[in-house]
Parts: structure tokens; sequence; C-alpha cells
């Protein structure tokens, strides 16, 4: 009866490794793509301390525009990998 168990425990272990390693391959193929920046960053010039109290905003609205580009261009390449 233990082998059986022993013998099931190790078929399960199996199958997790299996699907472990094919998401972590999925990830991997999806990973170099993400690293690739379509958006070039503009380094941003300070010379009155008025532009530099607008700076933290145009910061965090440049990079929420890089993140709504970059979650479109995700779900178009899942709807061509679609079926």
């Amino acid at each position: 009866m233990r082998s059986l168990s022993l013998l099931s425990l190790v078929v399960v272990l199996l199958i997790v490794a299996v699907l472990v390693k094919k998401q972590l391959g999925a990830v991997q193929a999806v990973a170099p793509a993400a690293s690739v920046a379509s958006d070039t960053v503009a380094v941003p010039s300070v010379s009155t301390p008025q532009q530099a109290r607008q700076l933290p905003q145009q910061v965090q609205t440049d990079v929420n525009s890089m993140m709504q580009n970059r979650s479109d261009q995700l779900d178009q390449e899942l709807e061509r990998k679609q079926p």
C-alpha cells in the first residue's frame, strides 16, 4: 500500500514538473518581446522651479502612456495567438 502511495506521489510530482516547465517556457518566450521598448525615453531638462514642480506629473503621465501602449501591444499579440 505504501508503494502505491509513493508511486502516486511521484506521478503527481512529474505532472506538476511538466506543467511548470511548460508555463516557464511560455513566460520566457514572451519576456524578450516585453523587454523591447518601442518608445524612446526623453530626459527632461529643468531650468525653472515651475518646471521642477511639473516634472513628477509629466513623468507619471509618460509612464502611464507607455504602460497603456504596452498593454495594447500585449492584447494584440494574444489575439493573434488565439485560434
